[in-house]
């Protein structure tokens, strides 16, 4: 075969030759430059971030060097971050030399690549981010010595600065749609479009209270916004330790402002294995929640994923989803038992204005109870708060199996029949806290109570019952019923009696079913008002379910249970309200180890109680809510004082303006004839088992 001969190029005239070689030296030179340019602007840009650290975080950051590759890509190694304050020497007890506080930062390498394009549009946005061997650590010494900043915030401006704004424009930055829609931007741009980290850790150390917190990522990766993540949580308080292992799984999606985040308990044995969703997950404790609550917080799985619908000038729309499998809280407040919810899973819309906030929670199942909720606050005006909730209409039996069991502590085995609804309405103006809007309501369809569960029996209201009550140094058990010879009828005893008692503790007793919703009212107000809990709304339903039924404890659950207990007796026509006050009268504490009126009549007057006087009976009315207590109601003289006999004038005057009694005309200077008189003489014990009147 004859081979194939391709022609020979043309050579390039000699002109042309010149030609492309200039031009490539003016490439080469321009490349050159552009490379010894942009050196020259990131060493520039350098110093800028390091002298705004200084000058506005007073944080100092040193690095062993800081390159620039292929006019985008960042290289910084042996890096550190110290708060200038804590760089001055010091010698402490035991020190021989001075010593500084350790950095607040280093890192063995940080890489990081900036997209092109956002730069031209005066934009610094990250490609990509690697960080390797990484600690934080954020300590506080004994003396209040500490290497970080109080406030990581902005820098404060100065008068001339904040002089150049008008009103309206502060106005518009400063609102909450504004400052939100800044940190959500401000937080998606700050994440790269790759990320990596490898062997990063914090460390938060209280040396004054032995605190230690560590947070290790082993490692984490963010590609094709795909977010994953190992994490080590370690935490020692004391002698106490809690230690937890973290999976996190997530998509981030910057253009839509939008993340995904999954966090389950790990298991160090399963390192490295692929998650394919056979693994079982253990509960991972959430860390400081004991150190700053007092309680214990965990689950296996916790999701929380967040989006941004929509923004205008005035406002902001996030869509929210939030749920968790497995969640555990034990704290001594709300029981003593753990409370435990198997699964909870909510889907919520969150819409922000320049001084109001409100969240709709427009689907939400706590284990088989779906129930929806909204709350809002509002700043325009005045502070004003709204709260709004309701359930499905669903079988009364499985609306309390889906409560958590901690809450029916006392109540385990309780059976219903029919169908139950309930709706929850709270306004409160911090304006007019005079005016707390409350209405709460349960709807039910041939509601029948099978068992209450425990020990809780109503059907032993109906005739003489055993009644035990915890007393000092013991238990107390007494009969409620004629065979018991302190016990008193409510026919033998003048009416002033009951109605001083009522005129006290619940003016609306025989009006209401079981909850008197306008004091209710009235307690949140008071106690907003003064700061604390100073006063309580509990009914004399309330006081008797506590004291047949349940036990003593102040816990959420106890409260829950005497809810329920309360609405179930007002509604079963067991007892009626005549009934109910003879009980109460017959069991309530009215002094040191005295109980029922019987007792309480002959300790403080030595005479029975048929023959009280309205005087005796308001006395006797007003210290219900703290009856071990009653000796300070009493002068150094024995002479009750001043603004105790006001208080009974005042409650005469309701009793007389009722048509309780005939005349508010009283004599108030109450004389102690029985064995309570020998008391004056001594300082009362703490009361620890009065009425509900601090709930």
């Amino acid at each position: 075969m004859t081979p194939v001969v391709s022609p020979a190029l043309p050579a390039l005239p000699p002109v042309v030759k010149k030609g492309l070689a200039i031009v490539a030296i003016v490439i080469i030179t321009l490349m050159i430059i552009g490379v010894l340019s942009a050196n020259f602007l990131f060493q520039q840009a350098m110093m800028r971030v390091r002298e705004k650290l200084r000058h506005d975080y007073r944080l100092a950051l040193t690095t062993e060097t800081a390159t620039l590759a292929n006019f985008r890509t960042a290289t910084l190694t042996g890096v550190r971050v110290d708060f200038l304050d804590s760089l001055s020497e010091k010698k402490s007890a035991g020190d021989s030399l001075p010593r500084r506080n350790p950095p607040l930062f280093t890192a063995q390498r940080i890489e990081a690549s900036v997209q092109v394009w956002p730069l031209l549009a005066g934009r610094t946005l990250l490609a990509s981010l690697k960080v390797d061997s990484a600690f934080i650590l954020l300590s506080e010494d004994e003396d209040g010595t500490k290497n970080y900043p109080d406030l990581l915030g902005r820098k404060k401006k100065s008068p001339d600065e904040s002089s150049d704004k008008s009103d309206a424009n502060m106005q518009s930055r400063q609102g909450w749609s504004n400052i939100l829609s800044r940190a959500l931007t401000l937080g998606f741009d700050a994440v790269p479009d790759e990320l990596q980290l490898t062997a990063v850790s914090a460390r938060y150390e209280h040396r004054r209270d032995t605190l230690t917190l560590i947070a290790s990522i082993n490692k984490a990766t963010l590609k094709d916004e795909k977010l994953s993540a190992s994490m080590d949580v370690e935490e020692w308080q004391s002698t106490a330790r809690m230690n937890t292992v973290l999976d996190v799984r997530g998509e981030v999606y910057k253009s839509r402002k939008a993340v995904m985040i999954e966090v389950t308990g790990g298991n160090r044995e399963a390192r490295g294995q692929p998650n394919d969703g056979l693994r079982q997950p253990k509960a991972f404790q959430a860390p400081l929640v004991q150190k700053f609550f007092g309680a214990s917080v965990s689950a296996e799985t916790l999701f929380v994923s967040l989006s941004q619908l929509n923004e205008d000038q005035d406002s902001l729309r996030l869509g929210l989803r939030l749920g968790f499998r497995s969640f555990n809280v034990h704290h001594p407040k709300i029981d003593a038992d753990t409370l435990r919810i198997a699964l909870f899973e909510s889907q919520s819309t969150l819409s922000v204005a320049a001084k109001s906030f409100r969240i709709d929670v427009r689907q939400a199942t706590l284990d088989r109870l779906p129930f929806r909720a909204a709350a809002a606050i509002d700043k325009n005006d005045s502070l004003k708060v709204d709260f709004k909730l309701d359930t499905d209409t669903l079988a009364s039996q499985t609306l309390f199996e889906s409560l958590p069991a901690a809450m029916l502590s006392e109540m385990k085995g309780c059976k219903f029949e029919g169908r139950m609804q309930y709706a929850l309405s709270l306004g409160i103006d911090w304006k007019n806290l005079d005016s707390v809007a409350l209405d709460s309501r349960v709807y039910a369809e041939n509601f029948r109570t099978l068992s209450l569960g425990g020990n809780n029996n109503l059907g032993k209201l109906q005739s003489e019952f055993e009644h035990r009550t915890s007393a000092r140094g013991g238990v107390r058990t007494f009969l409620v019923g004629p065979s018991n010879p302190m016990f008193v009828s409510l026919q033998s005893l003048p009416p002033h009696v009951a109605g001083a008692v009522v005129s006290n503790e619940d003016g609306g007793f025989f009006l209401h079913r079981g909850f008197n919703e306008g004091a209710i009212a009235q307690s949140i107000g008071d106690n907003l008002r003064k700061g604390r809990f100073a006063r309580g709304g509990s009914t004399i339903s309330m006081q008797l379910v506590k004291n047949l039924f349940l036990t003593r404890s102040k816990t959420l659950s106890r409260k829950f249970q005497e809810i329920v207990i309360v609405w179930i007796l007002e509604r079963s026509g067991v007892v009626d309200k005549n009934r109910m006050m003879e009980i109460y009268l017959n069991i309530i504490e009215w002094g040191p180890g005295v109980y029922g009126l019987g007792e309480a009549a002959n300790f403080y007057f030595a005479k029975p109680a048929s023959q009280l006087t309205l005087e005796e009976s308001l006395f006797l009315g007003s210290i219900i809510p703290s009856p071990r207590s009653f000796v300070r109601a009493f002068d150094e003289a024995g002479h009750l004082k001043p603004e105790r006999q006001d208080q009974l004038r005042f409650v005469a005057g309701k009793m007389q303006s009722r048509g309780l009694t005939s005349t508010a005309t009283i004599n108030p200077d109450i004389a102690l004839s029985g064995r309570a008189k020998d008391f004056l003489k001594i300082t009362a014990p703490p009361d620890s088992m009065g009425t509900d009147d601090d709930e």
